[in-house]
């Protein structure tokens, strides 16, 4: 609700979505509608882009009008509490498949800063299928002049190569931050490139290296560290000023000031940055990272992990921003 009005009212009177894409026009054919169901009913093609923490909900109302030899693509990034199974990440489209009786899931992800898409930039996309019939259909689908589509085979891949994606993305943004300069960044993307493929190959075995050179991978990470629009960069700028600012102020004070707990001073921050910088929406990638730590630990990857370990000492733990490279 938005001043007293359904978001779904305001885009179909106004033909704008203020509060995720403001000054952005959506074409008349676009219709908002507020009941899941009525939105699933009869659709030969359910594209699901929600956060994560609304998925399980969602699939479970729609899932008794869902038309039989109907497909999806998820659109969704990032993990959350409870998205562990068989101690590896559960993938958002095994998560849809599943819940809605086995219909085929395909994923849609890459360098796509959402306002830059609605503007009509050119950009890609990575759609990832399993082998079959509806390949063609779905490339042909989402496939435009300015959003071009490539496909591959590797759902597990691309998914994960997404989701990392927007962990690695923080430390660009704790980059900003601090004021390293584009050397710093370069070598952060390089690092962070490296382990999205080291953490995917643990869990997922199957999946591909070669899927990381497709805009899912290293296209989305210069994307997403790059961008001045997206929002784990922008907001991991935020969160490295002020808590830097908090630990100098801290240390300066004239007085004995302690910070009896920075973890939860830093949970403490990121809620008010998504709450005033975001207008309310999610970091995925802190969730991600706080939901795949004990796995990285499960199996002795910190190590290997370096520049994750050092993201999960200052974004989870309270570390200061200036420690990000200490240990790379």
């Amino acid at each position: 609700i938005i001043e007293g009005r359904k978001l779904s009212d305001i885009i179909n009177t106004d033909r704008e979505n203020p509060r995720y894409l403001p000054g952005c026009k959506i074409p008349q054919n676009v219709v908002a509608s507020s009941d899941a169901q009525e939105v699933a009913k009869n659709a030969d093609i359910l594209v699901i882009c929600v956060p994560r923490f609304h998925l399980e909900k969602l699939l479970s109302f729609i899932k008794p009008v869902i038309k039989a030899g109907a497909v999806a693509v998820s659109l969704i990034q990032g993990h959350g509490p409870g998205k562990v199974r068989d101690g590896k990440p559960c993938l958002a489209s095994s998560e849809i498949q599943e819940a809605l009786g086995g219909v085929p899931t395909a994923v849609l992800v890459g360098a796509n800063v959402s306002h830059e898409v609605a503007e009509g930039y050119f950009c890609e996309a990575t759609l990832a299928t399993d082998s079959g019939d509806d390949d063609n259909l779905l490339g042909l689908l989402f496939h435009r002049p300015s959003f071009q589509v490539r496909q591959v085979h590797d759902i597990a891949g691309a998914e994960m190569a997404s989701t990392l994606n927007c962990v690695i993305g923080l430390a660009a943004g704790l980059c900003d931050g601090l004021g390293l300069g584009g050397n710093t960044k370069a070598a952060i993307i390089r690092i962070g490139l490296l382990e999205v493929e080291r953490f995917t190959s643990s869990f997922f075995p199957s999946a591909k290296r070669e899927t990381l050179f497709e805009s899912c991978g290293v296209a989305g990470l210069i994307s997403i560290s790059m961008s001045s629009g997206d929002k784990h960069r922008r907001s991991a700028e935020i969160f490295a000023k002020q808590l830097a600012l908090t630990k100098r102020l801290v240390e300066n004070a004239k007085a004995p000031v302690q910070v009896q707990d920075w973890p939860s001073f830093s949970a403490a921050v990121w809620k008010n940055i998504e709450e005033n910088e975001l207008a309310g929406a999610s970091v995925w990638g802190v969730e991600t990272l706080r939901t795949i730590w004990p796995l990285v630990l499960e199996k002795s990857l910190q190590n290997e992990l370096r520049l994750m370990a050092s993201l999960h000492r200052i974004v989870i733990c309270g570390e200061a921003p200036s420690m990000l490279v200490q240990t790379l």
